[in-house]
């Protein structure tokens, strides 16, 4: 009998009715012949307002205290979903991070997990009972809460699943896999039944939110089998696999709003562009490298890293230019010619191209934030034959 990990994410959980249909596809799972464990995230919306209520504190980011608000959301989502199992005849423990215990390093709000022990798990798994885990969330190495980070509940998911050598584990999100762009921003968007996890990790990595990019990475580590579906009433999912050979572009992602950090180099400081990135790693900043020179650099960091970002130039007192733009990516096999029809069909369409960035991996552009959607259609057409604009 194999073990099966279920994550399910705040819109999957976001009702009492939401919860009562996850219990259903858990039971359904156990009645399959696995053993199943669940990671949930808090329900929709709810971490956003205790990050506002945190956040009333000018002190509070990155503190203990910051995560030990921001992740209760989790803990609720955990009782609530064993209380629903249990409504339908299903015992199930609900646990916090510590309670597993997951341990993570001491970096708060973006901590990384180090180690899971499963002795008690696999326990209730022996039993018959099924652990509602909450995601999201760990134990640092002082003992304190730790949360992390956007994405958080995918990761302890494939964390877990690998710590359990478990069969598969299951992603369920809103929307039932991969699509070749956002299918709410590109009506013909094409869906992906098979995906290798090099692609899926770029893709995540450049704006895709179905997965979090860490845990496609520990996912790939790990070879846990993963499979991103909905919790909706679709059949299809998205199968994560080794890595196949792609002709082409495979799909479009897109970053809402990134800003580009134009920095001055010049000084007496030969090694501060390592200085930076060694201080960018260490804060789990996620960067674009757009362009640098012995005096010049541009980068390109998320919108929720800005305020984190200047503070490490300024503390290192590097001047900055600050510019926002929405960031449009082709990912998969790029060509000069691929680079080509893309910034040719964009120069058609009269929008304009402040920076690129490509390698034989991908191509992203940075364009005006008003015109993003107008970008992804227009670069889905570019390399997809049966895709139509967006009306």
């Amino acid at each position: 009998m194999s073990i099966v990990i279920q994550k399910y994410g705040g819109t999957s959980v976001g009702s009492v009715e939401r919860m009562r249909h996850v219990a259903d596809l858990i039971i359904a799972e156990r009645n399959a012949g696995h053993k199943v464990a669940v990671v949930v995230s808090a329900m929709a919306g709810a971490t956003n307002q205790l990050v506002k209520s945190a956040n009333q504190f000018s002190n509070a980011p990155g503190t203990p205290a910051y995560d030990f608000i921001v992740s209760t959301g989790e803990n609720v989502s955990c009782g609530m979903l064993a209380l629903a199992l249990a409504e339908k005849g299903v015992k199930a423990m609900p646990l916090s991070g510590w309670q597993v215990p997951i341990h993570t390093n001491n970096l708060y709000s973006k901590a990384r997990i180090e180690k899971i022990h499963t002795l008690y798990i696999q326990k209730l798994l022996s039993d018959g009972i099924v652990p509602v885990v909450a995601g999201f969330q760990g134990l640092s190495h002082d003992h304190t809460i730790t949360t992390l980070g956007r994405g958080g509940s995918d990761t302890s998911a494939v964390a877990l699943a690998a710590a359990l050598n478990a069969g598969r584990c299951d992603i369920y999100t809103d929307i039932d896999g991969i699509y070749t762009a956002d299918p709410r921003v590109v009506v013909s968007a094409q869906f992906i039944p098979t995906i290798s996890y090099s692609t899926a990790l770029q893709m995540a990595s450049l704006g895709t939110k179905i997965i979090h990019p860490r845990a496609v990475k520990s996912g790939m580590e790990f070879k846990v089998p993963l499979r991103i579906l909905s919790s909706f009433g679709s059949d299809k999912f998205t199968a994560l696999t080794d890595d196949l050979t792609n002709s082409g572009v495979v799909g479009i992602s897109h970053i809402g709003e990134s800003v580009i950090l134009e920095t001055d180099l010049s000084g007496p400081q030969t090694t501060l562009l390592h200085t930076i990135l060694e201080n960018l790693n260490h804060h789990d900043i996620p960067y674009d490298i757009i362009n640098h020179t012995s005096k010049h650099l541009q980068l390109s960091v998320e919108l929720s890293d800005e305020s984190a970002t200047k503070n490490i130039l300024t503390n290192l007192g590097v001047a900055f230019i600050p510019h926002h733009y929405a960031k449009v990516s082709a990912v998969g096999n790029i060509t000069k010619q691929n680079i080509d029809s893309a910034i040719n069909a964009f120069n058609a369409a009269n929008i304009f191209i402040y920076s690129n960035v490509h390698d034989n991996r991908r191509l992203t552009l940075f364009v005006p934030l008003n015109l993003m959607e107008a970008a992804i259609n227009i670069l889905h057409d570019t390399f997809f034959e049966s895709a139509t604009k967006k009306d």
